[in-house]
C-alpha cells in the first residue's frame, strides 16, 4: 500500500512547509517557512515536556543567546536568530512525539511541486546560467533537501518516494547532496547488517553522482569557503560576539569572489563565532543523535553549508534528531527493564 495509515495532521503539516513559499506570491522565502512552522508547530507539542540532556541544553542556550542581544552588533539579526533557534527546538520536540512516516510522506508529497517546477528549469537551463531551484531559493538547497528526504524515504522504507527525489539530485548536481547520501549509507550500514540492501543503496548513489557529473558538473566554492573560515576564525572568542552578529560584523569586508557573507559558510563556525563556547556545547550535546541517518547527513551539511538557517532543513534536522533521542531513550528503558524485572512505565530518559 502507497499510503498507509498516517497521523493526517503532521502529514499536512510537513506539505504545508514544503509550499508555502512560492516565488513572487507569498514574500520571502526564507521568513515565510520559518513563521510557518512558528504558527503551527505549538499546536502538535502542547504537552508535558520530560526533560532530558537535549532539552536542558537547548533551554541553557536559548537563554544564553537571549542575554547574548546585550553585546551583539545586530541586535535585531540576533532577534530573528533567537526565533528560528526557538522553532528548531520545537520541531525537536515534535520529532519526539511525532509519527515519522506521516512526516515523511507530507515532505514527499510537498516536494513534487518543486520537481515539476525543476523539471521546466532544467528543460531550458544552461550550465553557468539559471539555476535549477525548484520553488527554493538556491540549486544547492534543491538538491541538499531531495537527499534529506530520500534519506527519510529509504529508513521508513517509503520506496514510492526515492524517483521522486532521484531526479531532483541529479538535476541539481551538488557535492553537498552526494556526501549527505554517503553520509547517511554508512550510519544505516553501521547499525543495520542488510548486506542487500546496502548494495542497492550505494549503487544508487553511484548512478546518481555518474548521471550528475555528465549532464550537470559544476565548479565547488571549496576555495571560496576556506577564504571565508580563515577570515572567521581568528576572531573567535570564548563567548561570542553575540546573536546574529556574523553579519554585520564582516559587512565590510569583500572577498575574493567580490561578495560580502551573510553566513560562515558553516553553522557550527557560525555557533563558533556568535555564541563562543556555549554554542559549540549544544551541538554536541546533541551528537548521541547521529545514529539517526539523516541528522547525520544533516550533520554533515552544517559542516560545508548553512542548513539552520533555511526552515525546511533545519525542520527535518530537528525532527530526526528528536526521533532518534525518542528511540534512544525508548531502547534504554528496555535494558534497563530487563535487567531489573520491573516496567518503565512513567519512568523518564535523561540520556
Amino acid at each position: 500500500m502507497i499510503l498507509p495509515a498516517v497521523r493526517l495532521p503532521q502529514l499536512l503539516m510537513a506539505l504545508g512547509l514544503m509550499v508555502v513559499f512560492v516565488p513572487n506570491l507569498t514574500g520571502a522565502a526564507i521568513p515565510s517557512g520559518w513563521l510557518f512552522l512558528l504558527a503551527v508547530l505549538p499546536w502538535f507539542i502542547w504537552r508535558r515536556v520530560e526533560m532530558g540532556v537535549p532539552h536542558w541544553a537547548g533551554l541553557l542556550f536559548l537563554a544564553y543567546a537571549v542575554a547574548s542581544l546585550f553585546w551583539s552588533s545586530s541586535a535585531f539579526n540576533g532577534v530573528f536568530t533567537i526565533a528560528t533557534f526557538l522553532v528548531i527546538g520545537m520541531a525537536f520536540l515534535l520529532g519526539e512525539r511525532a509519527d515519522l512516516r506521516s512526516v515523511t510522506i507530507g515532505l514527499g508529497l510537498g516536494f513534487i511541486p518543486s520537481l515539476i517546477v525543476g523539471f521546466l528549469q532544467w528543460s531550458k537551463h544552461d550550465i553557468g546560467s539559471d539555476p535549477i531551484i525548484g520553488l527554493f531559493i538556491s540549486q544547492s538547497l534543491f538538491g541538499d533537501i531531495a537527499a534529506l528526504i530520500l534519506i527519510m524515504a529509504v529508513t521508513q522504507r517509503l520506496w514510492w518516494i526515492v524517483p521522486i527525489m532521484l531526479p531532483a539530485i541529479v538535476m541539481a548536481g551538488t557535492k553537498s547532496s552526494y556526501l549527505a547520501l554517503l553520509v547517511a549509507f554508512v550510519v544505516w550500514t553501521w547499525q543495520h547488517n542488510r548486506r542487500e540492501e546496502a548494495a542497492l543503496a550505494i549503487v544508487s548513489v553511484l548512478f546518481v553522482f555518474i548521471v550528475s557529473y555528465f549532464f550537470n558538473y559544476r565548479v565547488s566554492g571549496s576555495l571560496q569557503r576556506l577564504e571565508i573560515w580563515s577570515a572567521i576564525i581568528p576572531q573567535l572568542t570564548l563567548l561570542g560576539h553575540g546573536a546574529g552578529s556574523l553579519e554585520e560584523s564582516f559587512f565590510s569586508t569583500v572577498f575574493a569572489s567580490g561578495e560580502r557573507i551573510a553566513n560562515a559558510h558553516n553553522d557550527f563556525l557560525q555557533l563558533a563565532f556568535e555564541f563562543g563556547a556555549p554554542g559549540l556545547a549544544v551541538a554536541l550535546a546533541f551528537t548521541p543523535q547521529l545514529r539517526s541517518p539523516t541528522f547525520a547527513a544533516f550533520a554533515v551539511l552544517a559542516f560545508i553549508q548553512w542548513p539552520l538557517e533555511f526552515p525546511i532543513i533545519a525542520f527535518i534536522g530537528a525532527v530526526s534528531a528528536g526521533a532518534a533521542y525518542r528511540e534512544r531513550c525508548d531502547l534504554r528503558l528496555l535494558r534497563l527493564s530487563g535487567r531489573s524485572g520491573l516496567h518503565t512505565s512513567g519512568r523518564q530518559c535523561y540520556a
